[in-house]
């Protein structure tokens, strides 16, 4: 079944295609079935726990899962690779963990393989605990039954009959705890404040939706601009993706009483950078320190699975002027 490979110079690539593809074929896993094989899903938050009270104390997720295995779109279990030169140490394990954990993935097992090893944790034990399956790859053929019984789809639902069930508070009406954002877009009103924005498209490529450690609604979305010197401009502010809170306890449904959603940054840049200058169309150098407040405010109401709305967006600059935009937007949900 498992051939006999010689793992002195094989990479994280080699133990993907050599060890890992032909092990999930055996399992059961295929792309485009009930039992799917998800490769490098890319995760809309970047980050571990979405909005966290202290966001400096949320680590960044580095890089991507190499697979997810998706049990009958109930049951999920996550599989890295790692290179064959090294053993497999603490912070590959905690790195596994980080997407196993994430709300967009919430896997029930993280397994790790360098080729020499494969390594099978439980999630909800966390990354210190002991793996429940340690096997050599050299163990494959003689103890193929020890990883069917764990990994198989079958035993997977076998030992996981139950759906798991959201039993979070749901967002708003006929939502769940937890929604991504599937698309959407900013339309900007005419405004002689920011006349080059006038009827400009933000689209919203993607983003999620859940509730922080504080309860509060919690709404993190990625935007791509129109044009290549807006979406410039974006990157630099550091507003092309962005956290909206909401005190509310539920989104709401009714036109008349709008949920709001609110983002502050604050934002300086040193003298001598290169700024993006919207007015005059063409990059600017900073002569002086340049700070400048942001303000986004959405007020929204559901309708379906789709939240609607319109958005103020107001600048304060370093000379105290104040510049206001504002838009309609809708995002699809789930």
């Amino acid at each position: 079944m498992f051939e006999s490979l010689d793992f002195s110079s094989f990479n994280e690539a080699d133990v993907r295609e050599e060890v890992l593809a032909p092990l999930l074929r055996f399992l059961g896993y295929r792309s485009g079935t009930e039992n799917g094989v998800i490769r490098e899903l890319p995760l809309v938050y970047p980050k571990q726990f979405l909005g966290r009270k202290e966001p400096n104390k949320d680590p960044v997720l580095r890089g991507r899962a190499d697979y997810i295995l998706d049990v009958q779109k109930k049951i999920n279990w996550v599989l890295e690779a790692k290179s064959a030169f090294k053993e497999i140490e603490k912070d590959d394990i905690e790195q596994a963990y980080s997407y196993a954990n994430h709300a967009e993935v919430r896997a029930i097992y993280f397994a790790l393989c360098n080729g020499h090893e494969f390594l099978v944790f439980q999630t909800n034990r966390g990354p210190a605990s002991d793996p429940i399956l340690k096997i050599a790859y050299a163990e494959f053929n003689n103890r193929h039954h020890r990883l069917t019984s764990l990994l198989s789809p079958e035993s997977i639902i076998r030992d996981h009959p139950d759906i798991k069930v959201d039993l979070g508070n749901p967002l708003g009406k006929e939502l769940r705890s937890l929604e991504r954002i599937g698309s959407g877009r900013i339309v900007y009103r005419p405004n002689p404040q920011m006349p080059k924005f006038d009827q400009v498209v933000i689209s919203i490529v993607e983003g999620v939706v859940q509730r922080n450690d504080a309860g509060k609604i919690s709404a993190y979305m990625r935007t791509v601009a129109p044009f290549v010197t807006l979406q410039k401009l974006g990157e630099q502010l550091n507003i092309d993706s962005f956290e909206m809170i909401c005190e509310d306890k539920f989104l709401s449904s009714d036109p008349n009483a709008p949920s709001l959603l609110r983002c502050l940054k604050e934002l300086t840049f040193p003298a001598g950078s290169i700024l993006f200058n919207v007015e005059k169309m063409q990059d600017v150098t900073l002569l002086a320190d340049f700070s400048v407040s942001c303000i986004w405010e959405a007020s929204g109401f559901l309708q379906d699975h789709k939240f609607l709305g319109t958005l103020r967006n107001h600048m304060t600059l370093p000379d105290g002027s104040v510049r206001e935009g504002f838009a309609d937007f809708h995002l699809i949900l789930g």
